[in-house]
């Protein structure tokens, strides 16, 4: 099912509310978005699910500016347990939601736009990255700014806990520790597109090349723990599977590789006419699922290999994600949101699969 919208950036699923979904527009005004999950797809209307938006208004007396209302917001992030949101504009302003849809804070401390935010783990931290070169971390339950760094050229950036996070940067990539001015570890390299730390087991970091490998380096270790060489061209996205056991990644040859993350052994392999851009596992890592520029949807179970769901729209779909029920997916494009029921196609993987052992 998808819905026309003006232009969106993001889309965000309430990690603990599965018809939840927080979105971020070109025009400034996030919404949230309730879905009617217990009625089956086929029998939604449009008209319907334009009643179940619901506009994050500020507050009569909020410290706003007409120019931070109307500016577009490029990212959106639920904390861990769901009851707060935050959505970062290009005004240089934060603004933190309830999960109800109420106002509960701004974070101001960046001169013009906020390219990317994320929530600690436990989500008691975010930090935010501007275009003015800071990254600054704030105490969500405060708005308190806990430190600023100066950095150049992030691209990507992920924490490992609540105190520990890394960035991309112009000198390489570095570990940083809340507290600590100076980097716990700085990896030297100019190439690197993507960054993902395993939080699951073993708490390495995965980086993606534009030389075409994905190097996973330990904390401790200046050797690196796997280089993986599968990929023929640059590396711009990754993720590792819930469990920390396999690593997903994406190339401008446009090829997705599942593969296990200290062994190399390749799971899967997906090549595609078209730029593939965005990848994500499901809640219980059975199932990836991946978009592209030419407006196709693909769904895989890892262990079979089989692809389980395959739908093509007429938009350059970018952003894909999982609901946390593992049951449906979100799609963002420029111009639409596209959402997929995953029931049947899971089921129906399921009983193969009980059927062939």
């Amino acid at each position: 099912m998808d819905l026309e919208t003006t232009e969106n950036f993001s889309i965000s699923w309430n990690p603990r509310a599965p018809y939840l979904m927080g979105i971020g527009f070109s025009h400034g005004n996030a919404r949230y978005w309730y879905l009617p999950l217990d009625i089956p797809i086929g029998k939604w209307e449009t008209a319907d699910l334009k009643t179940r938006w619901r506009h994050l208004v500020y507050p009569s007396n909020a410290n706003s500016t007409d120019t931070d209302k109307k500016a577009s917001i490029p990212t959106t992030d639920w904390n861990h347990d769901g009851n707060l949101l935050a959505t970062a504009s290009r005004a240089g302003v934060v603004k933190i939601w309830t999960s109800e849809g109420v106002f509960f804070r701004n974070l101001e401390g960046h001169a013009g736009h906020i390219v990317g935010l994320n929530f600690s783990p436990n989500g008691s931290k975010i930090f935010t990255i501007g275009v003015d070169r800071k990254v600054i971390v704030w105490e969500t339950s405060t708005g308190k700014q806990i430190q600023v760094y100066y950095i150049r050229k992030v691209i990507d950036y992920h924490w490992l806990n609540d105190e520990i996070f890394a960035v991309t940067a112009e000198v390489g990539i570095l570990i940083l520790k809340v507290g600590e001015q100076k980097p716990m570890r700085e990896i030297k390299t100019t190439d690197v597109n993507t960054i993902r730390f395993d939080r699951a087991e073993t708490a390495c970091l995965a980086a993606g090349y534009d030389n075409s490998k994905v190097i996973i380096w330990q904390m401790n270790k200046s050797e690196p723990v796997t280089v993986f060489n599968g990929h023929q061209r640059e590396v711009h996205t990754l993720r590792w599977s819930p469990k920390g056991q396999l690593i997903a990644s994406i190339d401008y040859d446009n090829h997705i590789i599942v593969w296990k993350a200290f062994t190399a052994e390749i799971l899967l392999n997906f090549g595609h006419s078209e730029t593939l851009n965005s990848i994500a596992f499901s809640p219980n890592g059975q199932c990836i699922a991946a978009t592209a520029y030419d407006g196709r949807i693909f769904v895989w179970n890892i262990e079979s290999k089989i692809q389980i769901f395959n739908a093509s729209y007429k938009v350059q779909f970018y952003e894909i994600g999982w609901n946390c029920t593992g049951e449906w997916i979100a799609v963002s494009a420029p111009s639409a949101i596209a959402i997929a029921d995953l029931r049947t196609s899971i089921k129906g993987q399921e009983q193969i699969s009980k059927a062939t052992k």
